[in-house]
Formats: C-alpha cells, structure tokens, sequence
C-alpha cells in the first residue's frame, strides 16, 4: 500500500452471509464516519455497478449489505479508506471451503434473506451444484467488475481522491486534533514503544522532541514521541 498507494483496493474473502453467491458492497451500518464521504460515495455506487456487472454477465446472487459493516478500522480494506483509497471487501460463498455442493430448497433459511435480497439469492443457488471452479470464475469476475468500473471512471476517480486528500489537509490545519503526544514517561514503555514502531509501519510519521515542550497546558519531555 505505502509503495504504490492504489486508488481502489479490492480484497477477496469468502464465503458469504448464505446464501448468498457473493456479497459486495455497500455495507451495512454501521458505517465510520472518520473517512471522506467521498470514499464511501465510490464504494457504495460502485458496488452497485459490480452487481449489474456480475449480472450482465450471467452471474447472479450479489448480495449488499448483510451482516458486514465497515466500523472497526482495523481491517486491511477499511484502513485504506483513510487514506483516500476506495477500499473493500467481497464474500464469496462456497460449501465447506473446497467440497462442491449441490443446493436444495430445504437448506435455505426461512429468516433469511431479508426482502432487500431475496429475489436474487434464492435464484442463485436452489438447484444448483457450487463447486471451486464456479467460485474462481465468480472471483475473475468480480475483479474485472471492478476493473470495469475504474477504468470508465478514471477521472472522476482520480479528481475525486484528490478533492479528499485536499479537503482533510483543510480541516486539519484549523480543527483539531493537531498532533497525538506519546510520553517516554509512562508506566507500560514498551508497549508504547510498540505502538510507535506500528505508527511507523503504517506510513505516519512520528518525530522525538529534541527539548521540553508545552502544549494543552501540560508540559512535555525532550524524548516524548510526536504525531
């Protein structure tokens, strides 16, 4: 990521809510309200138009929503989105990971799916014999939806990341919070030297006071960590 900072990052898993073929974007609440809303504009729309993709080409059972929100930020898709990267996650189903699967009416639960999914989920699998092969292709597929869909809309996209990136340098310069302290002197050392260290991996970048500072009122070590 730090390397080549994509503007899309596409992270494949499986298997999805069943009985679902596969799941996509937009997620479900809750949603974080720390990335730039225009992030979340692309994810949302752009999981529609993968459906439409999948569909057109003769692959059906995208479900949305479901039981995969987008809250916790350490997830490997969703801390990209803080970076102005359009990133997500897809749910691809497949019977016990490897072992095909031949569907029947009677496996299908009757609490699921909700109205917002049923019309295409029970079309995908009833009836239907789920193998690994189906699966990759269902993966081929889902990556050249996306492909798709960036490449139509490369400008949009690239003028869009750049409004983001301008927009939270904005806010930052006059909102807080300005900078995060990490004092040496500390009960726990150690892990707050781990922490740094993580900052570090991540791409942010940290600085040691090189004399006593003042800052909120409280007064600060040369050697505190700062970011």
């Amino acid at each position: 990521m730090l390397d080549y900072y994509p503007q899309v990052f596409y992270n494949h898993h499986q298997t999805a809510p069943f009985p679902a073929r596969i799941w996509i974007p937009p997620f479900a609440e809750p949603i974080s309200a720390n990335p730039h809303p225009l992030m979340w504009r692309w994810v949302n729309n752009s999981g529609r138009r993968w459906r439409a993709y999948l569909d057109e080409h003769d692959m059906p059972g995208a479900m949305h929503r479901g039981r995969f929100d987008d809250w916790y930020p350490g997830f490997v898709d969703h801390v990209n989105s803080f970076r102005n990267t359009v990133s997500f996650l897809t749910e691809t189903a497949l019977y016990r990971y490897a072992t095909p699967h031949f569907y029947t009416i009677d496996e299908f639960p009757r609490d699921k799916p909700g109205s917002e999914g049923r019309s295409v989920l029970f079309e995908s699998l009833e009836g239907r014999l789920v193998a690994i092969a189906r699966r990759d292709e269902l993966h081929d597929r889902a990556s050249m939806a996306v492909l798709d869909t960036a490449a139509k809309s490369r400008e949009e996209l690239l003028y869009n990341r750049y409004q983001a990136g301008r927009d939270v340098i904005k806010k930052f310069e006059t909102d807080p919070p300005y900078a995060y302290v990490i004092p040496q002197q500390q009960h726990d050392l150690p892990t707050a030297a781990v922490l740094v260290e993580k900052l570090l991996i991540n791409g942010i970048e940290v600085q040691q006071a090189t004399r006593d500072f003042k800052a909120n009122g409280e007064v600060y070590k040369a050697g505190d960590w700062w970011c």
